[in-house]
């Protein structure tokens, strides 16, 4: 078996989503262009300002943390915050709220600085759902197509509140798992270690087969695979996700058929499980700490 999923953010990735337990199929087609038509909400750049807003209006705040030298944030910017579904949408449900983060740093507000820091964002761009108490309600880590991101909202949001709003009704939501696997199985298409080593403890997690692995190891293994893996899609069958209680312990599994290019030797294809084992933890930066993580080739 080789590994499929654990690369640096150094090549490109496509991830597809087939289906999903709430139907995709339901969303309206891409836009074809972005335009600049003004929506109810415009960006806003005070967290003050958005957190009086959504207490006046009862929305919710999607908090764009952004920077104009990251591609992905121009990308996601262009094809799906600009177009006219994610607007209207937006209008009738949102508060937003845009940080920018320069280069230099010694340019960045302190506030950006501080939110920043408090949400424990781990790299650009990332969209937070938050509610007007400044609770994080959902986070989409990376870039992700229109249709994902709508679908994302509209699971979270429901004429203004949270659809997951308690912190212990979080993991037992069957939306919250399938938008948290997704999180997962997107940063690791995307190469995203920043964002997957925020899920470990040191030394506390069984990493496809290495028992107790460190950060340090985990990170190390992703750079190696990084220089010698390239591009990479992933086609997620969604309707065979399965969640799984046992103690104190989750289990969240998926197939996924995935093609990997190696380059100038060969692509590797495989269809594969997925199954990531984590515990619950309040403290925690998404809310849990994994584990484990196994691959299970099933052809």
């Amino acid at each position: 078996m080789f590994k499929t999923l654990t690369l640096l953010l150094t090549g490109v990735a496509c991830l597809t989503i087939v289906t999903r337990s709430y139907a995709q199929a339901d969303l309206p087609p891409l836009a074809d262009q972005a335009d600049s038509t003004p929506v109810a909400g415009a960006w806003l750049t005070d967290e003050t300002e958005a957190l009086n807003q959504a207490t006046q209006q009862g929305k919710l705040i999607l908090v764009d943390f952004s920077a104009d030298w990251c591609p992905w944030c121009v990308k996601i910017n262009d094809e799906v915050l600009l177009r006219n579904r994610f607007k209207e949408f937006a209008a009738d449900n949102l508060i937003l709220l845009r940080l920018d983060y320069p280069v230099p740093e010694t340019r960045r507000s302190p506030e950006a600085v501080a939110l920043y820091n408090q949400y424990h964002i781990q790299g650009f761009p990332t969209l937070l759902l938050i509610n007007a108490k400044a609770i994080e309600i959902s986070r989409q880590v990376g870039y992700s197509k229109e249709s994902v991101i709508l679908q994302w909202l509209r699971t979270n949001v429901s004429g203004g509140v949270a659809a997951d709003s308690a912190a212990s009704d979080q993991i037992a939501s069957p939306r919250r798992q399938v938008d948290q696997m997704q999180a997962i199985m997107t940063a690791l298409a995307y190469y995203d270690w920043q964002t997957l080593e925020s899920y470990f403890i040191d030394g506390q997690t069984n990493y496809f087969g290495h028992r107790n692995a460190s950060i340090a190891y985990i990170v190390n293994d992703i750079q190696n695979d990084s220089r010698q893996f390239g591009r990479q899609n992933w086609t997620i069958y969604w309707n065979t996700f399965r969640h799984e209680n046992d103690g104190n312990m989750a289990y969240d599994s998926v197939n996924a058929y995935v093609m990997i290019e190696e380059p100038t030797v060969r692509i590797h294809r495989a269809l594969e499980r997925l199954t990531i084992g984590y515990a619950w933890d309040p403290n925690a930066v998404h809310g849990i700490i994994i584990h484990s993580i196994t691959l299970k080739v099933l052809r």
